[in-house]
């Protein structure tokens, strides 16, 4: 008879992970208890409004906290307490922009949060890249980082919009490709004789009427003409796109000049994962991962 020690590592829980991070970082956990609160109760307001958009919209915002729980235990990487308060304050004046009209009490608002999706994503987009290859060994490799990260943000806006079209094609009750007033425009369709070889410019637009198959006026649009969504979308990305490139290159230059100031502030970090010892066994989590148990097997 002999005992011989194994190791194996049980997989830890969401909960237990949620436990230790709490207590490791109280002031994260402050932050996210703050949103959550001000999530649920902007749905207990709008409840008292009738207002079923936005108790929706509630929820799903509330639905973040966990998923930044989540995304940080399976993808095995601890986000920064500066990225954390970026998004927290991004995903705050996104709820509160549209549930309570601060978009028309504070105009820019919306570019401003448009750029701030460049950051957030352009970020993620940099820390899937070390989930999968690990930390950048080289300028060179920092460049393939940076690149994916950039078409990753793209990518994200993309998506986002083609939700917002779609969500305004289905549904009478919505707007998320916003309408803007314009002044003037370049068409070809107006243009005489109609093709794609000549277009005509129509500019100083002072008011709009709109009428009905019977010619009853349905609405009259003053100030201009109505841009149906196109310049939100398009001012959409752009932003996105100029706040993604900005956000790489600065991370780009700390990490190259060797500070990695910026980089460690605003890059999650990786939680290291099991290694192989010599015996081919599994060693333990040293960052607040899974913990390794002795069992005692007898033959």
């Amino acid at each position: 008879m002999k005992t011989k020690k194994q190791k194996r590592n049980p997989t830890q829980t969401l909960w237990a992970y949620f436990v230790e991070r709490t207590k490791s970082n109280i002031a994260l956990f402050v932050l996210m208890a703050a949103y959550s609160v001000l999530s649920l109760g902007s749905s207990i307001y709008f409840m008292t409004q009738g207002n079923v958009r936005d108790i929706l919209s509630c929820f799903v915002y509330f639905l973040i906290v966990p998923l930044f729980y989540v995304i940080e235990r399976y993808m095995r990487i601890k986000v920064p307490m500066p990225y954390a308060l970026f998004l927290m304050a991004f995903m705050t004046l996104n709820l509160i922009g549209a549930g309570y009209n601060l978009y028309f009490i504070f105009p820019p608002l919306d570019d401003c949060l448009h750029a701030m999706w460049g950051f957030v994503f352009m970020v993620f987009g940099f820390a899937v890249m070390k989930v999968l290859l690990g930390e950048p060994k080289n300028r060179k490799q920092l460049v393939v980082y940076v690149l994916f990260s950039v078409a990753f943000c793209a990518l994200t806006a993309v998506i986002w919009e083609i939700y917002e079209f779609t969500w305004d094609e289905v549904s009478p009750t919505v707007d998320l490709q916003e309408d803007c007033i314009i002044t003037g425009f370049n068409s070809f369709m107006l243009h005489d004789p109609c093709d794609h070889l000549n277009t005509v410019k129509i500019d100083g637009i002072a008011y709009t009427i709109l009428y009905d198959a019977m010619g009853n006026e349905i609405y009259r649009i003053e100030g201009g003409y109505l841009d149906v969504g196109l310049k939100d979308t398009m001012w959409y990305m752009i932003w996105c796109t100029v706040s993604s490139v900005s956000t790489s290159v600065v991370i780009a230059l700390d990490w190259c000049f060797g500070k990695k100031w910026i980089y460690n502030a605003l890059i999650p970090k990786l939680r290291e994962v099991p290694q192989e010892d010599n015996s081919g066994e599994n060693s333990d989590y040293a960052d607040g991962g899974d913990r390794a148990e002795e069992v005692t097997a007898t033959e």
